[in-house]
């Protein structure tokens, strides 16, 4: 017995030592850990439309390292871990229900608002904040401001702009469901579908 709970926690020791995620259990949760070092530099040109992305490896604030979706009866809760909070960093949820996309973005005071059909909106009792002591984002969105779906697909995403010049634009980003991504997505990628609890 005895050698059996030292294999066990042997199992639990290397696994946690590798950073392989646990999956919850339940069907209305979901972990998605991504890959570190993978954050994204893009430069945009504003007269020509023209584009170049490169490694932003030794970006810490926009790079993501672990995402938890919980999507209860009333809220989806999303917490989104980042190797170092930048407060110059913006945070993103995207939310693929019913056949429409929404993205759920923070406000200056603390709320959320959403983006669908090219129209936004404040979130009624939606909160959005940052989390010091564990170096995350944290966001409650009541499942009204989406459509109340049975199910649905969400996203994670952090971006930052960067200085450029004044005909340029540039932002170094990252998306937690696409690792080391070589060209700026117009929206972030969805992982599997969740159902409500």
């Amino acid at each position: 017995m005895k050698k059996l709970r030292r294999t066990g926690l042997a199992a639990l020791v290397v696994s946690a030592s590798l950073g392989l995620a646990v999956t919850p259990a339940r069907a209305d949760q979901a972990v998605r850990v991504d890959a570190v070092g993978d954050a994204t530099a893009f430069v945009y040109d504003i007269f020509t439309g023209e584009g170049s992305v490169a490694d932003a490896a030794g970006e810490t604030g926009a790079d993501i390292v672990r995402v938890w979706f919980s999507f209860t009866r009333h809220h989806l809760v999303v917490v989104g871990r980042v190797r170092h909070l930048d407060p110059r960093a913006r945070a993103a949820v995207g939310i693929g229900a019913g056949g429409h996309r929404y993205d759920a973005q923070s406000t200056r005071d603390g709320g959320v608002r959403v983006l669908v059909k090219g129209s936004l909106s404040r979130c009624v009792g939606g909160s959005a904040r940052t989390v010091r002591r564990t170096q995350s984002y944290r966001f409650v969105i009541p499942v009204d401001c989406f459509g109340s779906p049975p199910e649905a697909r969400f996203g994670f995403g952090v971006a930052r702009a960067l200085a450029a010049p004044e005909d340029q634009a540039a932002v170094v980003f990252d998306d937690a469901h696409r690792d080391g991504a070589r060209k700026l997505p117009d929206q972030f990628r969805l992982g599997a579908t969740i159902k409500r609890g």
